[in-house]
């Protein structure tokens, strides 16, 4: 059926052309016509003023010629009286004797002079009477001029009657045009319209294809949901157990402090009354440092712990985010299916509430451990300033026991009260000294002690160094843990995000479903439109006859005789119907319409019908 539309729409487009070029042709050859006729009229003008340029030169040529025949007419008399006068006078003068001859002679010249003057008045007489007609003859020539000037332009405006009625014609023809145009306009928007229809049902194929498979895609989304809240679970039991861990470690971490700290005192208390048991408290001592070197080593192994399983949280939060984002992603396609859409923001508005009261499980948790954290930097403090303390007290101690001994050496001997007046350690001594012992060999065993002290004081400066190393690990920790919650607030805010998405995908789908409504009212419209307009191109084409017959009757009776093109159409288009009170010009009658009209009109309003049906069907299988 498109096929066979397409080819019907081909036809009329490709008929709607040749006739346009046919018009277009006889509107060129009309025009050339048009052309022809105005050169003639032109070179018509152009005789007919030059006829009457020629006219009034002559009238002009008349006048002259009669003024200058009668100028002479006026002037020859006198000269001949003058001149005979002066004759006469002459002879006169040289001769007296013929005087009476010449009064004879004036008397004749008077009687001529006489009879001269009157014929010069009936001269003058004629001469006014011939200005009097000259004058009747210019106004004669200026009426006749005028009745050729109102001929000029009562055939200029003729011209002009003419010219409007051809140019009413053409602009008639070229409304016409246009309304063909828009006829062939509206065509082409009714198969692009189509052509929108069919692309529009392919694309709800493909989305209910797609529908299909976000359903899929759900219930994957769905099952990996669930997977992530198993292995969270799991993750928060790990994270209950590392903390149990931590807890004990940490009570570990303070009853070995307590002790250590116990034990040192212990040392401090019996190094006065050791001094003489240097021997075996050198065996004891090395058991000290080693186990105060496993003490350190442990205890640096249990600062670590909190780090390691700290940065093990860090990583899972991570991956966490990254799983939310990409689960965001997916859901992103998602936004078009509102049913699902709701009944899944439900869900994650469930999640987000466990997450959130997980979170704030985690986060009084982790307040916790940081008030934990504060509490053991605080004894580790103290701690390091209580060592300090003994250390200080017990190098004052060798100091004296060494001002002592030089003291000893200096006075050679002392007697036993002296030495226990002094310190009890040299009591001691002096009691080695007895004991057939050398003072070489006190000297070893003294440095020896001296070396061990040295020793402590060293292993007490790294142990003081890797309780800073401690601080400064917290204190790293602390910018970590302030952008974790950082990070608990971005999270929320993204998971609130997805709620605020929902709607605006909800809005955009009702957006979506009001579009082809529109589209489907403005080609019903459009179609309306249509049908419209080539009911009026029709009328006007009937229309257009009794114009053009008018047109030619003023044009002076000359028929153009119309192109094969356009006599058929306009044979086609005299058959067909004109609305009635457009062609009730001068009582014309009304054309009436043929059968294949009537059958055409029954065609068209059948298929109006048969559009209006589907459009109304349209919307109730969507």
């Amino acid at each position: 059926m498109k096929s066979l539309e397409l080819k019907h729409l081909k036809a009329r487009q490709d008929r709607e052309r040749q006739m346009r070029r046919e018009e277009e042709r006889m509107e060129e050859e009309k025009k050339m016509m048009e052309e022809k006729e105005l050169e003639e009229e032109v070179e018509r003008a152009q005789q007919r003023a030059r006829l009457l340029r020629a006219a009034e030169n002559e009238l002009e040529w008349e006048r002259r010629n009669d003024f200058d025949d009668e100028i002479p007419v006026e002037v020859e008399p006198e000269q001949c009286d003058i001149s005979r006068a002066v004759r006469d006078t002459s002879t006169d003068a040289l001769t007296e004797q013929n005087e009476f001859e010449l009064g004879q002679q004036l008397q004749e010249a008077q009687q001529e002079l006489q009879k001269q003057s009157s014929q010069l008045e009936e001269q003058q007489q004629a001469d006014a009477t011939l200005q009097k007609q000259r004058t009747m003859a210019t106004a004669d020539y200026r009426k006749a001029d005028a009745g050729l000037t109102r001929a000029l332009t009562a055939e200029l405006a003729a011209r002009r009657e003419r010219d409007q009625v051809l140019s009413d014609k053409a602009s008639l023809v070229q409304q016409l045009e246009r309304r063909a145009a828009e006829v062939a306009r509206l065509t082409a928007e009714l198969a692009d319209r189509r052509a929108e229809l069919a692309a529009a049902n392919e694309a709800k194929c493909r989305e209910l294809v797609q529908v299909g498979e976000i359903a899929a895609k759900e219930i994957s989304f769905q099952y990996r949901e669930r997977k992530m809240a198993s292995e969270k679970e799991v993750l928060e039991k790990q994270m209950s157990l590392l903390l149990e861990s931590l807890k004990s470690q940490a009570e570990e971490l303070s009853t070995l402090r307590r002790q250590h700290s116990s034990r040192i005192l212990q040392l401090q208390a019996d190094l006065a009354n050791k001094m003489d048991q240097l021997g075996p408290e050198q065996a004891e001592k090395e058991r000290l440092t080693q186990q105060a070197a496993d003490l350190e080593q442990r205890l640096t192994e249990l600062v670590e712990m909190p780090r390691l399983q700290r940065e093990a949280e860090i990583e899972q939060e991570e991956n966490y985010r990254q799983q939310l984002r990409s689960q965001e992603r997916l859901a992103q396609p998602y936004k078009e299916c509102v049913e699902k859409a709701e009944a899944r923001s439900n869900e994650m508005l469930r999640s987000v509430d466990e997450l959130r009261s997980l979170l704030s499980s985690a986060s009084e948790q982790q307040s916790q451990l940081e008030v934990h954290l504060d509490e053991t930097h605080t004894q580790h403090g103290q701690y390091l300033v209580e060592r300090d303390k003994v250390i200080l007290q017990l190098r004052d101690r060798l100091e004296t026991y060494e001002e002592q001994l030089q003291a000893i050496t200096r006075e050679g001997s002392l007697s036993d009260e002296a030495v226990e007046a002094t310190s009890p350690s040299a009591t001691a001594i002096s009691r080695l000294l007895r004991q057939d012992m050398t003072l070489t060999q006190i000297f070893t065993g003294f440095s020896q002690a001296k070396e061990q002290l040295t020793a402590t004081g060293a292993e007490s400066k790294q142990f003081k160094l890797c309780l800073d190393q401690i601080l400064k690990d917290i204190d790293k920790w602390t910018p970590a843990i302030q952008r974790q919650r950082e990070d608990y607030e971005a999270a929320v805010q993204t998971i609130d995000s997805p709620t605020g998405n929902n709607d605006e995908a909800l809005r955009e789908l009702e957006t979506a479903r009001a579009k082809p409504d529109g589209v489907r009212r403005r080609l019903r419209t459009v179609q309306h439109k249509r049908d419209r307009l080539v009911a009026q191109t029709e009328d006007l084409a009937m229309q257009v006859c009794v114009p053009l017959k008018e047109v030619e009757k003023a044009c002076g009776g000359r028929h153009h005789t119309p192109g094969r093109a356009r006599a058929g159409y306009l044979r086609r288009t005299a058959n067909r119907p004109a609305s009635g009170h457009l062609l009730g010009q001068r009582g014309a009658p009304r054309a009436q319409p043929g059968p294949a009209v009537r059958g055409a009109r029954e065609l068209s309003a059948a298929r109006e019908e048969l559009n209006t049906q589907r459009s109304w069907l349209r919307p109730v299988d969507n």
